[in-house]
Order: C-alpha cells, then sequence, then structure tokens
C-alpha cells in the first residue's frame, strides 16, 4: 500500500508513495462498515483489484491491541486495516 506523494521506485519499474505499508507474515482484512473488501487469503489478483479501486484518505485513527499485537488503521473514508494474529504463540511473527 502506497501513501503520500507518488514517487519513481529506486530498485526498478513502478511508483511507490512516500510512505509504503507491507503486510508480510500476517493475516489481514480491508473493511468498510459492514462489508470485507479483501484479505489476506484472496487470490492475488482480486488484491491487486481492490487495492486499485480503493480510496483510503487520510489515517484516522492507529491501535495496537495486546497481547497479540494486532493492529487496525481507520481511514476517514470508513476503510480499515486490520492485522491479527491466529496463533496463541506470540513469538511468531506479524
Amino acid at each position: 500500500m502506497e501513501f503520500g506523494e507518488a514517487k519513481p521506485h529506486l530498485e526498478g519499474p513502478g511508483i511507490r508513495g512516500e510512505w509504503h505499508l507491507w503486510l508480510y507474515m500476517c493475516n489481514w482484512r480491508i473493511q468498510r462498515d459492514k462489508e470485507i473488501i479483501t484479505g489476506s487469503y484472496d487470490e492475488r489478483s482480486v488484491v491487486e483489484g481492490a487495492l486499485k479501486e480503493l480510496a483510503l484518505g487520510a489515517v484516522e485513527k492507529v491501535v495496537l491491541l495486546h497481547p497479540a499485537i494486532d493492529l487496525s488503521i481507520r481511514f476517514d473514508s470508513g476503510v480499515e486495516v486490520l492485522t491479527f494474529s491466529s496463533s496463541s504463540d506470540l513469538d511468531e511473527d506479524q
């Protein structure tokens, strides 16, 4: 996910934002109100299509939940990005 001003990618073709969020080694979901837009187990083409159509807006709220270190990022568009642990082993990466 790219945020901020668009800039050329330094390590290859394409465009990156001033800030880049890469969700890796975690379960995640993007939702708005009562609609799930896409999630970590969707086909890559589904995720890419959803992200191209998604207008996030400004970050409104960030919450880090303990003990599992789950993350919620809420945007002023009503879109929420959630990461969540799926294991009781808290030493695993998320």
